[in-house]
């Protein structure tokens, strides 16, 4: 009898578990699963707005953009979208225009974005531009991926691939390839 007991109490312990190490592992599938959806969406909105600049703007997107901030044109809500994206960016050619447009006076919260240039947004572009930013590597990685498969339709995995090379040779030249 006090074996079975002991028997059932593994089970249930061993039931326990798997349904711990199940749950962790869906939990962090979900999480994932968000992460990718978040970026997506990031990421075809800051191609969007580099997109509607660079109609106006000659360059590539953070040159445009670069020249869209130095211009009188556009409302104050659209500068700071634009400014999103170049944080999104995160490519330091943007640090001298962001920089010149920080008064370093903080705005009330919530900014009122139609108004003036929001400077918390500011701030954090240049943070993004200048420091660690996650962002600006998967942007990286997004890049080749679309170069590899622009270029033959499939994804070039090999290092030694000519067509990677090729790839790596296009992003060098054209740091932003949309």
């Amino acid at each position: 009898m006090k074996l079975l007991d002991e028997s059932k109490t593994q089970n249930q312990s061993l039931n326990e578990e798997k349904i711990l190490s199940y749950g962790f592992l869906i939990s962090f599938a979900v999480l994932f699963i968000l992460f990718i959806l978040v970026l997506h969406w990031t990421s075809s909105d800051v191609r969007a707005t580099c997109k509607r600049v660079q109609q106006q703007f000659e360059g590539d997107p953070v040159e445009a953009i670069v020249a869209y901030l130095e211009s009188d044109s556009g409302s104050f809500k659209e500068k700071n979208r634009v400014i999103w994206a170049l944080g999104e960016i995160g490519d330091k050619r943007a640090l001298p225009v962001l920089q010149k447009l920080y008064a370093g006076v903080p705005c009330s919260m919530p900014c009122d974005s139609s108004k003036y240039i929001c400077q918390y947004g500011l701030e954090k572009a240049i943070r993004a531009c200048k420091g660690f930013n996650v962002v600006r590597y998967v942007w990286q990685w997004i890049r080749f991926m679309d170069c590899c498969l622009s270029n033959s339709g499939t994804i070039c995995l090999s290092r030694n691939s000519r067509r990677r090379s090729h790839c790596l040779k296009r992003l060098k030249s054209n740091p932003l390839l949309f």
